[in-house]
């Protein structure tokens, strides 16, 4: 059985798995890896279920590039990052690529936070 984590209290964890703000969920095969990733105060479980995480992944998480410059102007306003300025797709990309270290190909959740809970839900 495999279990989808969240990130829930930092910016970013390394350890047992790891995780940042802008790819907050990890999967695991094992309950073992899931508890103790649970037992350090960092992570939720929110799935027990390899087909449900999958599922959530796909509703809630595109990759930069398949984005469009609205959705790119609002995962910039959740994550307070200034674009001012900055009106080409190419460069919004480059420049969130590079305030949430992250690649154009790693798929990212977005939206406001409460929608993005409410979607995980």
């Amino acid at each position: 059985m495999a279990y989808r984590l969240k990130l829930k209290k930092a910016i970013s964890y390394t350890g047992v798995v790891s995780a940042s703000k802008s790819n907050p969920y990890v999967d695991v095969e094992d309950k073992e890896t899931a508890e103790k990733a649970v037992s350090t105060g960092y992570f939720e479980i929110i799935s027990e279920d390899t087909a449900e995480a999958a599922d959530n992944a796909e509703c809630n998480g595109k990759r930069l590039g398949e984005m469009n410059i609205s959705e790119l102007e609002d995962l910039a306003v959740y994550n307070d990052i200034s674009l001012k300025g900055i009106t080409k797709k190419a460069d919004i990309i480059n420049k969130l690529k590079t305030e949430l270290d992250i690649s154009e190909t790693d798929t990212v959740y977005y939206g406001s936070p409460t929608m993005t809970e409410l979607l995980e839900s």
